[in-house]
């Protein structure tokens, strides 16, 4: 009798309780792709302030020069931040080296590298470090050391006092960093054609930004789809930033 009893009990309980995990599990990534997202906006609100601020001082170095001579410092200062080769900006090349570095980067993206980087945020270096895009540091005691790393290396994984600085930090890391130049210019032709920035439009240029190459533009492309990811690409204003004459240059 226990045993007739036994089977339908547990086919029950299997019965309520994977839904149940199914859905806990979609709420936790609903929350995650929310912190991600409400981050992001904080982040990319701040870049298009600067950006803003860049192209009115262009559209006056056209138009009255002496207004770039008076914000000259302010200028030196974000080509500074931004680790562009160029500085004067008497010509064009330093203001469209500029432009290209100082610009959002896709909600989209933002999220799926972070879904894809620290496991929804469960790793060790996102619950320990704040760090949520795997970046490295090389000065001992910067971050955590990982778990199997080769003898003699001295990296290690970068650890952030939040994860808005973690956020900031990979956008400042896309629009500065050499291996990325081709996904600053991707952007900025976007910028021209005057096109939104999606996601999917960019994934294409951060070959560099992991040793599995096309295989990983080819995962973000896969997280970006399945969870529907594009659709934020729009929600903080930061796509409706009307391409502006000087943004071809």
């Amino acid at each position: 009798m226990r045993k007739k009893l036994f089977y339908p009990i547990l086919i029950l309980i299997l019965f309520i309780s994977l839904p149940y995990h199914t859905f806990a599990r979609r709420i936790s990534h609903k929350n995650f792709i929310a912190f991600i997202l409400s981050k992001a906006a904080v982040a990319n609100a701040e870049i298009m302030q600067q950006r803003k601020q860049l192209l009115r001082y262009y559209y006056h170095f056209h138009t009255d020069p002496t207004v770039v001579r008076k914000h000259s410092k302010w200028l030196i200062q974000l080509a500074k931040d931004y680790d562009s080769p160029y500085f004067n900006f008497n010509r064009t090349r330093a203001w469209t080296s500029l432009l290209k570095r100082v610009d959002v980067v896709p909600n989209s993206l933002v999220v799926a590298q972070a879904i894809n980087e620290s496991a929804w945020g469960t790793s060790r270096f996102a619950k320990q470090g704040n760090n949520f895009y795997g970046e490295w540091c090389f000065t001992k005691g910067c971050g955590l050391v990982p778990t199997g790393r080769a003898k003699g290396a001295k990296f290690e994984v970068r650890k952030f006092p939040n994860a808005l600085a973690s956020v900031k930090s990979y956008m400042h890391n896309l629009n500065s960093n050499e291996p990325y130049s081709l996904f600053r210019t991707q952007r900025h032709l976007l910028r021209v054609a005057g096109e939104p920035l999606y996601g999917l439009n960019l994934v294409n240029a951060l070959t560099m930004y992991s040793t599995k190459r096309q295989k990983y533009v080819e995962m973000i492309t896969d997280v970006i789809k399945k969870y529907h990811l594009a659709d934020y690409d729009m929600v903080n204003g930061a796509n409706k930033h009307k391409s502006h004459f000087f943004d071809w240059f």
